[in-house]
C-alpha cells in the first residue's frame, strides 16, 4: 500500500482531527492546543495521525502528543514514519529533544524502540499512573 504525509491545518481540518481520534480510540487532547498535526493518506483519506507541540516539562524538548492508526492500517509502519516525520520537524524547530508517553500498548511500545528512544523517569510526572515516558535526542 502506498501513503503519503503531509502537514495539515489543524484548524482547518479539525472535524476529521477529532473523528480520527474516536475512530483510533484516542482522547483528543484537552490540555491544550497541539502546535503541529500530520495526517497519512491512504488514496486520499486520512488513515493516520500524530501530533507534536513544544513540552511544558522541557523547554527544550517538543512532545510527541499523539500518534494513532486506523486498524485497517495498522501493520503498515505509519506509526514508525510519522514519528520520524515528528523528530525531522523538532530538529528543524530547533529541539534537542522529544518526549513522548506511552500506557500499556505493545505495539507501540515496540515501535518507540525500533525508532530508538529510550525510556526515562520524569522528575514531575506528566501522565497516568503506570505510563512509560519516552525520549529522544533529535
Amino acid at each position: 500500500m502506498s501513503y503519503t504525509i503531509r502537514a495539515i491545518d489543524a484548524d482547518e481540518d479539525l472535524d476529521m482531527l477529532r473523528d480520527l481520534h474516536v475512530q483510533t480510540g484516542l482522547t483528543f487532547p484537552s490540555w491544550g492546543i497541539v502546535q503541529d498535526w500530520w495526517f497519512a493518506f491512504f488514496e486520499g483519506h486520512p488513515v493516520a495521525y500524530v501530533g507534536l507541540t513544544p513540552s511544558w516539562y522541557n523547554k527544550q524538548a517538543a512532545y510527541l502528543a499523539r500518534v494513532g492508526v486506523l486498524k485497517a492500517h495498522r501493520g503498515n509502519a505509519l506509526q514508525l514514519r510519522l514519528m520520524q516525520t515528528a523528530i525531522k520537524a523538532a530538529r528543524k524547530q530547533g529541539f534537542l529533544q522529544v518526549v513522548s508517553d506511552t500506557e500499556a500498548n505493545p505495539p507501540s511500545t515496540n515501535n518507540f524502540i525500533r525508532a530508538k528512544w529510550h525510556t526515562f523517569i520524569p522528575v514531575i510526572p506528566w501522565a497516568k499512573a503506570g505510563s512509560i515516558y519516552w525520549r529522544k535526542l533529535t
